[in-house]
Order: structure tokens, then sequence, then C-alpha cells
């Protein structure tokens, strides 16, 4: 993906965003990765990167997050792995131990998780837990990460023949302690350890008296360290188990070293995968957090943004407590440039950077500060200019610099471009930037390009309303207290309000007149008629809305009223077809009962025969009327679902729609229609059907 200029993404204040996305990282390498983010060229790593995001969110949403993926490894443990009998230490082994459990814990997560979100367990499916590596470190080392003595045999043998060497040299020491301590031979302080060795404190007047190895003396030399000469020989032998053990546990943890480094490759694969499910978080807790969302993605080159926000300015406002006012814009192929007036300070900048913030946001794989109705597509180059480029270094003026743009914007302008300017011709002569400022505006409307515009030049508004697939727009002002509403309104251009914002902070109106006399008349008339035209759409809008919602009404009182018919009719089909089918049985049973009389009757054997025979023939006649009945209260039951099949499947079905297979109950999601095909995503099937196969849900 191009991004143009390469500071573009300074001036979207995206940096902003990923400062946000990396304080939600436990691990250090996440929090890199988040800083580091960029934009995504593959449409399917894109894609990919979304449905993480947005079933990292959802897991929030459902109060079952991904469980903290947080956790320290040693940064030379994993490579002393591959060096052959090295050995760890035991904050590397517990670092190690740390990680596989760690793993184990988001494996079973993730395995609980799979049938609401597949896509991330398939990220650890292939990768199975190592319970064997954090079972050989505990049978080796406590908690602690002490060496256990039951590691090995000759461990607990040193150490047992240790213990005993210590308490035998503790009770010799504190006998020839107590009987020099007696005879006042001792300092204040009686004992103290010298280089890792128990000596006595002797006082220097003393120490000729005293039979041991000296160890050293006191600062002002009132006492000597001696070791006595009685414990130097069982204090060697517990010097030496010392050092037995001391080499007993290396042997033990080189070997366990050697046991873990056969899974090097799956310990390394495990942080990789922490580090990977641990930013995939972050991006989760990061939508959730801010009410961002996953917005529907369609191949018609569509942006359709609903109470969009910007991330950066909804922080600043939240930290001031203030509320921020988030906007609607449509983007199509047949309106793909829209060109926004108004005045200053009016939100028109804000707009501009959101719409490039959120495309950018988008195609780095994170959920965006839309209504999840929206719709947006991808793009293959995304072209700004927004802010003062003026550089001194480069002795370029900012018109120098907008020009620059101007010409790569020419140069990387396409169909699947968006572009983002803001003050469009703005920096020069009035006139003569605005001349300038149409002849690239024509030219990037060739181009086919998508992408907004903001400009305070009438002829720029203009130029916009007489070419074909550009519209303008405005950002509304209040008439009333001239305060901006920071509302984006398409359709009409909008005013400067530049008198009308000098009255409010209080300019003479004297001024104001004679600045009003300079300009020409034809100039104050079409600013007024501006100001006239955003008062009359206003006026208009809240007439519409007032409408839609009588409208909105009307149609639900239609809708309950014709389903009151409906139940009415039914009720009234059902009854008649009781009443009917009462006097038929009514009937026959008149018929069949006269039948029975005359049997009763009848005289002779002959005359009951003739009965018999008649109603044997009654019986059958019934049973055909019954069954000719059947068939046509078939068929019309038949017609009833065709119709009723016919009018759901009349009902528009759109990308993003929840659909249903006809004649099943297997439920779908519409990805793309094209040329009257339909893609659907039938659980892990994607298939395309034609429109009659499936109806709206």
């Amino acid at each position: 993906m191009l991004l143009f200029p390469q500071n573009l993404l300074e001036s979207l204040d995206f940096k902003e965003v990923l400062l946000q996305l990396a304080a939600h990282c436990s691990t250090l390498e996440a929090k890199a990765k988040s800083l580091e983010l960029l934009p995504i060229e593959s449409e399917r790593e894109i894609l990919k990167e979304l449905l993480y995001a947005d079933l990292a969110c959802q897991l929030f949403q459902k109060e079952q997050p991904i469980p903290s993926t947080a956790f320290e490894l040693d940064s030379k443990a994993l490579s002393l792995l591959r060096i052959t009998n090295a050995c760890l230490d035991s904050h590397q082994f517990q670092s190690i131990s740390a990680l596989c459990t760690t793993f184990e814990h988001l494996h079973k997560y993730l395995g609980s998780q799979a049938p609401f979100a597949p896509a991330l367990f398939e990220i650890v499916e292939n990768d199975p837990p190592l319970p064997q590596i954090v079972r050989a470190i505990d049978k080796v080392m406590d908690n602690k990460g002490e060496v256990r003595s039951s590691a090995s045999p000759e461990l607990a043998r040193i150490r047992a023949d240790l213990n005993r060497k210590r308490i035998a040299s503790d009770r010799l020491f504190y006998k020839i302690q107590q009987r020099l301590a007696s005879k006042g031979l001792l300092g204040d302080i009686n004992e103290t350890v010298y280089e890792n060795r128990r000596v006595l404190a002797v006082q220097a007047a003393y120490k000729g008296s005293v039979n041991g190895i000296f160890h050293g003396s006191s600062g002002k030399q009132t006492l000597y360290y001696l070791e006595p000469g009685e414990c130097i020989g069982i204090n060697n032998e517990v010097s030496m188990l010392i050092d037995d053990e001391r080499k007993e546990i290396r042997r033990i943890l080189t070997q366990l070293t050697a046991h873990i480094a056969q899974y090097r490759f799956q310990l390394e694969r495990f942080r990789v995968l922490l580090i990977e499910l641990d930013f995939i978080r972050a991006k989760g807790l990061l939508a959730y957090k801010n009410n961002y969302t996953l917005p529907k993605i369609n191949q018609e080159g569509k942006m359709d943004l609903i109470r969009a926000f910007n991330p950066v300015l909804a922080l600043h406002n939240k930290e001031k407590k203030k509320k921020t006012v988030p906007f609607d814009l449509l983007i199509t192929q047949e309106s793909r440039l829209l060109v926004i007036s108004g005045p200053n300070a009016g939100g028109k900048s804000v707009t501009l950077k959101t719409i490039g913030l959120i495309s950018c946001m988008l195609q780095s794989g994170l959920c965006v500060p839309a209504d999840p109705k929206s719709s947006l597509c991808f793009y293959t180059h995304i072209l700004g200019d927004i802010g003062d480029s003026q550089s001194i270094e480069n002795e370029l003026s900012t018109y120098s610099s907008r020009l620059e743009k101007m010409q790569g914007f020419l140069r990387y302008s396409s169909p699947k471009a968006l572009i983002l300017i803001d003050e469009f011709g703005s920096g020069s002569d009035p006139d003569l930037g605005s001349a300038l400022a149409e002849e690239v505006l024509e030219r990037l409307h060739e181009s086919g390009v998508q992408g907004v515009i903001t400009t305070h030049y009438n002829r720029i508004k203009a130029l916009a309303s007489q070419l074909d697939g550009t519209i303008n727009g405005s950002m509304t002002f209040n008439q009333k207290n001239f305060l901006p509403e920071y509302q984006l309104q398409t359709g009409v251009p909008g005013s400067s309000y530049t008198f009308e914002v000098a009255r409010r902070v209080g300019l003479p109106e004297e001024l104001i007149r004679a600045a009003k006399a300079r300009l020409s008349k034809n100039k104050v008339r079409l600013d007024g008629l501006l100001t006239g035209i955003q008062q009359e759409k206003q006026r208009l809008k809240d007439k519409r809305i007032a409408l839609e919602t009588e409208l909105r009404e009307l149609k639900e009182r239609k809708i309950q009223q014709e389903e009151t018919i409906l139940k009415l009719e039914e009720k009234l089909r059902r009854q008649s077809e009781m009443n009917e089918t009462s006097s038929r049985q009514l009937m026959w049973g008149k018929r069949f009962g006269g039948l029975v009389e005359e049997w009763k009757k009848a005289k002779s054997k002959k005359l009951k025969q003739n009965v018999i025979d008649r109603m044997t023939a009654l019986i059958m006649e019934q049973s055909g009327v019954s069954k000719k009945m059947d068939d046509q209260e078939s068929a019309k039951a038949k017609k009833r679902e065709e119709a009723q099949l016919q009018k759901l499947l009349a009902i528009p079905i759109v990308v993003g729609d929840e659909v249903k297979l006809v004649g099943t109950r297997q439920f779908g999601k519409v990805i793309s229609i094209k040329n009257q095909k339909y893609q659907v995503q039938f659980g892990n099937l994607m298939t395309t059907i034609d429109r009659e196969k499936i109806m709206k849900k």
C-alpha cells in the first residue's frame, strides 16, 4: 500500500492510536510490534487481522476475555539451549516453566472458545502444550528456584552428609566459643563470618592465647578474626561437601538443560505465539474500551461512515469531559469526491483527518471508531495534504510544498486511491491559486480517485457543483449563537461566516461595514446566498426529520393493521372451514341416518340388502368427496406457501445481511454481490448462489 507523502501517518495522528494500542500490551515485544504497525498491502491479511481484532473484542463484550498473555522469558535462555553442554540457571528454568504454563493456559482457553472463535483457536491448534517440561523442571526445582534434594540420590547423600558435618562443626565451634568467652578472650561480638569461614572475634591482646588460623582483623585492629584450630578439619570437610554439592547441582541442571533443549523450536514457537496473542488481545481491548467496531467490507469502492468519530480527539475530549460529535459520510462511485466548505474551526480538518485515520486503522487490521453498520472498502493508495509542510531547512514554502504534493497526487491518483486535501488552493493569491486548484480538481476528477477536499474558495465550490461524481458539503453552523456544530451535511456548499464570526468576537460594526464595502457586490451576495442556502437546508432537514418520524409511525401502524387483518382473515378462513365441515358432516349424517331407519323398517332380506348396498354407495361417495376436498385444500395451502415465499424473496438483500437457504434451516451471511450472484458464507463454507435460492433471515 502506498502512502503519500511519507509523513502522512504523522499528519493523521496515527502514532497516537498506536500508543493507545501499545498501552494495552503486556509484553515488550507486542508493544514494539504495536508501535511499528503500518497499513497492510494484502487484502487477505487485512481481513484476517480484522477478524482477530473483532473476535477478541467480542470476547471482552461476553466477559470472557483472552487471559493475560504476560510472560517474562530470560532473553538468553532460548539461545543457551542451542549450545552443547550449556547450563541454564534457576531463573532461566523458571522463566521457561512460566512460558509453558502460560501457553498451556491460553491453549486450553482458546480450545474452550473454539465454537465461537475458531479463527483464534487455529492460531495455536497445531502447537500442543508441553506439560512435560513443567513437570521436569518441577521435579528438579522448587517454587523458590532451589534444586530439590530429591533431584538425584547423590545430591541427597551429599546434603545429608553436609547437614551432619555442619551440626558437628556448630557444636564444636560453640563449645570453643563458650570456653574462650568465659576466659574473657573474645570481643563484644563473639563471632562473625569472614570470607565464608566462621571465625571467632578475639581481642588483640589475647591473639597469641588462641590456637587457630588468622583470617583478618577489624579496622582499628582491636579484634583479630581466628578460625579455631580444632574446627579446621571438619570445616574443610564441610567446604569439600559444599563443592561436591555445587558440582552435582551443575550436573543435574546441565542434564535438565539438555533434556529441554530437545524442545527449543517449540519453545521459540510458544514465545512467538504468545506475543501474537498479546497483540491480538490488545487490539480487542482497544476496540472494547473505546467502542471501536468492525464495519462491513465492500468491493464496490464505497465509504459509508455512520456515527464516525476521531479517536485521538475523543481521547482528549474525554480528559476534558467534553463531548465528541460523530458524523456520517457517504462516498460512492457516483459521488466519489466531496468538497467541504464552511467556517474556520467548524470541524472540516478534523473530519478530513478522521476519514484518513479510519482508513489507515482499518487497513492496519484495527477496528474503527464508527457504527458497525458502516461499510468501507480497501484502497491501494492513500494520498493526503494535511497541515503546514513548510521546511526552513529545504527553503521550501508552504505553497511550493503543496504544489509538489499536487504533482504526486496527479501521478498516483486512480479509482482505487483515496485522496485527502486540506485547504485546497490556499497559500497563494486567491484568484491565481483557486484557478490552478480548479485545473487540478478536474484532473483528479478524471482519474476516478475518491476523496475529500476542504476549501474556502467559491470557485472550487462552483466547480464541484458542475462535475459529475463531485458534490459539495459543509459543516453546520448555529445561526443563533454563531457557534460551529461540527456536523457534516452534503448537497450544498457552506459559507465561511466571516462577518458573522467577526460580530460574535466583538469587532466594531463600523469596521465590518467598511470591510463589506471593499468587496464586490457579487461576492457579498454569493456569501449571503450560501448562508441562506444553509439556513434553508437546515429548515428542510428539520422538516424532513419530522416527516420521516411521522412516516415511520404510519408504516409501523400500517404493518400492525396488516398483521391484524391477516390474523382476522386466517381466523375467518378457519371458522368458514369449520362451518363447512360441520354442515357437510350434518348432511352426510342425515342421509346415513335415513338409510338406517329404512333398514330397520325393511321386512324382507332383499329390502335390507338393498339398503345396505345404498349405504355402501353413500360411504364410497363420501370418501371420494372428502379426498377431492383434501386435494383442493392441499393445493390452496401450497399456493399460500408459494405466495408467502415470493413475498420473502421480494425483500431486498444487501451485503452483510443474514440469509437462509430456501427449503433448509441453513443460515449464512452475504459477503458480496456481483452480477446478480450472491457470495454467501455458510459457517466455514463460502459459496456463490442465485438470488431465488436465499431469503432474508
